[in-house]
C-alpha cells in the first residue's frame, strides 16, 4: 500500500524526475511538492499548513487543490 501510495502522489505532483537529485539543485517550488507529497505519503488524518501556496506555481497549488 506504500508504495502505491507513493506512486500516486509522485505522479499525481509530477516529482518522479527529481526523486534522486539532490534537494540543494531543487527550485523552491520542486522542494515545495516534494515537500507537499512527503506530507501526505501516510494519509494523515488531519494536515496543518502555513503558507501552503507559496512558492509553488499555478499548476502545482491547483493539482494540491484537487
Amino acid at each position: 500500500m506504500f508504495e502505491n501510495r507513493m506512486d500516486v502522489l509522485v505522479e499525481r505532483f509530477e516529482v518522479k524526475t527529481w526523486l534522486e537529485e539532490p534537494v540543494k539543485n531543487l527550485s523552491t517550488g520542486m522542494r515545495k511538492r516534494l515537500d507537499i507529497v512527503r506530507s501526505l505519503l501516510h494519509n494523515p488524518d488531519l494536515l496543518l499548513l502555513d503558507e501552503t501556496f507559496s512558492g509553488l506555481d499555478k499548476d502545482s497549488a491547483a493539482v494540491f487543490r484537487e
